[in-house]
Order: structure tokens, then C-alpha cells, then sequence
């Protein structure tokens, strides 16, 4: 039995966690908005949680334990529950309604490519009601159910394929800037290795502590800093993946014109066409310069223009983050530092001068890296964009920086004190950002009610448009479960109403899978089918994910 240091109830590591007392103001904000808060929440046990019987017999495990060691086959309740759940909202509370859960029949820890590569032809080879389906398994950071293990219904079985042992950084080249990574690092792992070498992959994706650069590529991520260092699909050099048919690997090359991408077809495959096992990545050299800076702007909108100035101006922002006007009010009620009357007096001032009502007031994170010079310069140019924006100096953005990893700690809060929260994300074009934006205001709001919450941020920039970020928070309902659904399919029948996409970041899994052809139409559905049964024909693999 494998000893585990996170939370199977919730996010991150069990020695961290979100007290919401300690954010007085918020802690305010939220008790008028929803009332008394309940939070004497009894978190659940492991074995209060209820798991089918193991399906596999004593000689599957003694065959996979040929493969991959005894030590390397786990059945325990302990393993099977950590790797029954993503980590969505539904997630969660399914755990901690102490729910009986789908559980995989048993977790292997395989140690090589050609382990994994046995594996996936043991589980293939028998019969149709004899196969066994595989769920591959990195951080288990999923919002979307793409790991949740749900067997092909004809098959007898499922076994999950955890890549934690394929965690080296195998080759790292300067003069090419690249490095050849195996799939299982963790994000904490994998720059700690290219910062010894003065590299990064400057991939920062809010699940950064708990997630893998399989994952990563599996559903074609973004992270904080995508803006500058592009997503994770822009920084995929080639992809090597095993299959029951074998191993497929994309070329090293830094373009091609030789038809469709292939490549391109891996990345964002969720698992259900192979197991990821390592990629060739772009790396780059670690920054001379970090430099952040924080703004009030009048309205929203004002703050949107901005940052389509930003791109059109050719500036290459690390990060720029702007938060509506409820988002913004809510940003301030979380500090935990108490502001004197001399403070509040003089911001007061200050948004007065710039004519900046307080109601309406919205938050831009800012930062550039590169050389002194170069972050100087853009930092002048931004500052000639926002000339009726208020500047608020560095602190602000840095505090964000520093607790950036943290406010999944505060989902886990919430949902401990009834509060329903979740997000959505899309990305759409300048000239519907702000429509889309609203429509999905009223039409969220519609779903949860006069009393809920719910607000908005533009996590990421291009040229032609941008990223949305929406969070809401209502109280529970009697069955907090279809409350939840029925929420997420009215916002994800909106944003696709108003041109939205699916998921800017977080990618399809279970959730997204029944608006795919929605988005893509049903030539690209076939497409994957096809695709699927060349690589995938006995359909072992994450079964039930991206397609049905």
C-alpha cells in the first residue's frame, strides 16, 4: 500500500489549506451575500468510502505483475481511491458526500516504454469481453472527469497506468534549445531540473504543484505565462506515444510541410489514443529580468481595449490578467493585511482624480521578462496605454505571484461551507470579448440565482483575441450534484451560442464530450473515431473520454 500526502477530498497537499478567517473582509462579503457560514465540515476518511470489488482475477495480476514487477501492481482501497477522482468540483463532492465511487480494478507503476507497451497488448489481447480497459494517469488534476475510470462497457475490467517512475529530464541540447522529457515529471520536478541547468519551460499552469508535462500535453494546457511562452501545443517539438499497436514518435523538426500535423493530432489526445511517454519540448534561457506592475482601469471594457492595444503594439506581455469589477472588489476584501484611514483616504483620492468609480473599478496584473532594457521599454509603452488607468506599483502583482498556486485551497473552503463554486473557461475574438463576456453574466446569474456570484477574468492575450476566465459561487441546493450539471451545461450552451470555444485550456474529458460536434461538427467526430480505431482498435484506452 503506497502512502499518499494529498487530499483525495480535495486539492494539494494534506498539510495545506484555506482559512477563510483569515480574509476578514471576504469573510464578510461572503456571509452577507450567503449568510451563516457552515464550516465544522467533516472531512471523509479513506475507508468510509465505498469501492467495488476488484474484477481482475489472481492470474491478470500475477501476468501484470510479470511485467512490471510485483511491487509495481497495486489493489488496495488506499490506491484504487486516488485514483478514482479528478479533481472538478463534482469531484469533490462525490468525496465528500462519502458517494461509492467507480474505482480502477487495480493501479500499475510501470518503469519503461516497453512495460507500458506489454501492458497495453496483455489488456488488448483477449476477446471482447475479456479486454481490459487502461486509463493512463499522470497528477490526476483533471477538471473535466479525464481520468475518472470508466471502462468500455464491453470489457470485463480497468486498470489505471500510473507514469510517476517516467519522471526524468533524459537529454537537454543549448544549442537547440530543447530538452527530451519523460511524461510523469511533476511541473515542480521539471523546472527545478531545467533551473540547475539556468533553462525553463515556462509552463505554469494553475495545477502546476500537482500536475505532469504528460498531462500538459494530453490536454493541450495553458499556463499563467502562455501569453509570452506560448501554450504547451507551441512548445511541442515531437511526441513520443505507445499504443497497443506499437510506439508512434513525431519527427525533431522545428516545422514540416508534409501534410496534416500529426503531432498535432497527439497533442490534446487526452489519453485516447495512447500513453504519452515523453516529449521533446522547446526550453529557454531563465530571464535577466522579472518586472510586475498593477492597474485600476474605469471599466472593464476600458481594461479590455487595453490589452488589445497591448498585442497591437507588438508588446509581448509575460502575463496580463484583468479582472472585472466584482472580481476586483472581492481581490481587495482578500487581503489579509488590515489598510489604515490614512490609506483608505488617499486611495480614495486617487480614484477620484482619475475618475475612477469604485463600483465599477477593474484590476490588470501586468509583468515582462527579458533584459533590463527590454523590460524597461515595455513597461513605458504600457504606461502610455493606460493614461486613464490608476497605477498601483508592483506589490499588488507581486502578493499575486507569491500565492498563485494557493486559490484552489479556497474551492476546498467553500465547498466545506456550502458554497457551490466552479469555473468555466473559453477564449473568442476582440470583437466579442466583452459581448460574450456579458451574455455569459446574465445567463450564469440566471442559473444561480439573485443571490449568487459570479465573475470574470481575461487570463491570456493574443493578437486576434483573448481568453475568459468565468468563477461563480452560489449555496447549495438539496442535490448539489444536478445543481452542479445543470449550471455547467446552460454557461457551455451560452458560450457555444455566442462563438465561444469549449475550453481555451482545460480541455474535453467526460464534460465536453457531448458538445464536441457542436464545436467541430460531426466530420471532425469521425475523423477522431477513425483515428482512434487505427490506433486504438480494440478501444482499451481512457474509454468514454473526447468521444463516445
Amino acid at each position: 500500500m503506497k502512502s499518499y500526502l494529498r487530499k483525495f477530498w480535495g486539492w494539494g497537499d494534506l498539510h495545506q489549506s484555506w482559512n477563510l478567517r483569515e480574509a476578514p473582509k471576504f469573510y464578510e462579503a461572503l456571509e452577507e451575500r450567503f449568510g451563516a457560514l457552515h464550516t465544522d465540515q467533516k472531512l471523509p476518511k479513506e475507508d468510509e468510502i465505498e469501492l467495488p470489488a476488484v474484477r481482475l482475477t489472481s492470474e491478470d495480476l500475477q501476468s501484470l505483475g510479470a511485467i512490471v514487477g510485483e511491487k509495481n501492481v497495486y489493489h488496495d482501497h488506499a490506491t484504487r481511491l486516488y485514483h478514482s477522482l479528478g479533481k472538478s468540483t463534482v469531484d469533490l463532492i462525490q468525496a465528500k458526500a462519502l458517494k461509492r465511487l467507480e474505482a480502477p480494478d487495480c493501479v500499475l507503476f510501470p518503469k519503461t516504454e516497453a512495460e507500458i507497451l506489454k501492458i497495453l497488448q496483455f489488456c488488448a489481447s483477449s476477446c471482447e469481453s475479456s479486454k481490459i480497459s487502461v486509463v493512463p494517469f499522470g497528477g490526476g488534476s483533471s477538471v473535466l472527469g479525464g481520468v475518472h475510470p470508466r471502462k468500455n462497457e464491453n470489457h470485463r475490467a480497468l486498470l489505471t497506468l500510473n507514469l510517476q517512475c517516467l519522471n526524468q529530464v533524459l537529454e537537454m541540447n543549448p544549442r537547440t534549445h530543447t530538452a527530451r522529457i519523460q511524461a510523469g515529471i511533476l511541473g515542480p520536478d521539471l523546472e527545478k531540473k531545467l533551473n540547475e541547468k539556468k533553462y525553463t519551460l515556462g509552463h505554469f499552469p494553475q495545477s502546476f504543484e500537482f500536475s505532469t508535462l504528460g498531462g500538459w500535453i494530453a490536454t493541450r494546457g495553458s499556463g499563467q505565462f502562455s501569453t509570452f511562452y506560448g501554450n504547451i501545443s507551441d512548445q511541442v517539438v515531437s511526441v513520443r506515444m505507445v499504443t497497443s499497436q506499437g510506439i508512434v514518435e513525431t519527427r525533431k523538426v522545428p516545422a514540416s510541410s508534409t501534410g496534416p500535423s500529426f503531432k498535432e493530432m497527439l497533442v490534446g489526445s487526452e489519453g485516447i489514443f495512447g500513453v504519452i511517454t515523453e516529449a521533446v519540448m522547446q526550453i529557454h534561457p531563465l530571464p535577466q529580468k522579472t518586472q510586475y506592475q498593477s492597474y485600476l482601469f474605469p471599466s472593464f471594457e476600458a481594461g479590455i481595449e487595453a490589452l488589445r492595444q497591448i498585442k497591437e503594439n507588438d508588446l509581448d506581455p509575460l502575463i496580463a490578467r484583468l479582472s472585472d469589477p466584482l472580481e476586483t472588489h472581492l481581490f481587495l476584501k482578500m487581503k489579509k493585511s488590515k489598510t489604515s484611514f490614512f490609506q483608505k483616504k488617499f486611495f480614495s483620492l486617487l480614484l477620484k482624480f482619475k475618475k475612477i468609480e469604485p463600483s465599477k473599478m477593474c484590476y490588470l496584473l501586468v509583468g515582462f521578462q527579458g533584459t533590463s532594457e527590454s523590460v524597461r521599454a515595455q513597461m513605458r509603452s504600457v504606461q502610455k496605454i493606460c493614461p486613464k488607468a490608476l497605477c498601483l506599483g508592483q506589490k499588488p502583482a507581486q502578493n499575486w505571484f507569491h500565492s498563485r498556486f494557493q486559490l484552489p485551497y479556497l474551492r476546498d473552503a467553500l465547498l466545506d461551507s456550502k458554497i457551490l463554486t466552479d469555473t468555466f473557461e473559453t477564449a473568442t475574438s476582440w470583437d466579442t470579448v466583452f459581448s460574450l463576456y456579458q451574455h455569459v453574466l446574465v445567463e450564469t446569474q440566471k442559473k444561480i440565482g439573485s443571490n449568487g456570484m459570479v465573475f470574470c477574468h481575461v487570463s491570456h492575450i493574443y493578437l486576434t483575441g483573448a481568453c475568459l476566465y468565468f468563477t461563480f459561487l452560489t449555496k447549495f441546493k438539496e442535490d448539489p450534484l444536478k445543481q452542479m450539471k445543470e449550471i455547467k451545461h446552460h454557461v457551455t450552451e451560452t458560450i457555444l451560442k455566442q462563438g465561444g470555444t469549449l475550453s481555451h485550456h482545460h480541455g474535453i474529458g467526460i464534460d465536453h464530450r457531448d458538445f464536441l460536434k457542436e464545436e467541430h461538427g460531426p466530420e471532425f467526430v469521425k475523423v477522431l473515431k477513425n483515428m482512434k480505431q487505427s490506433l486504438d482498435p480494440e478501444s482499451i484506452l481512457n474509454p468514454q473520454k473526447v468521444i463516445q
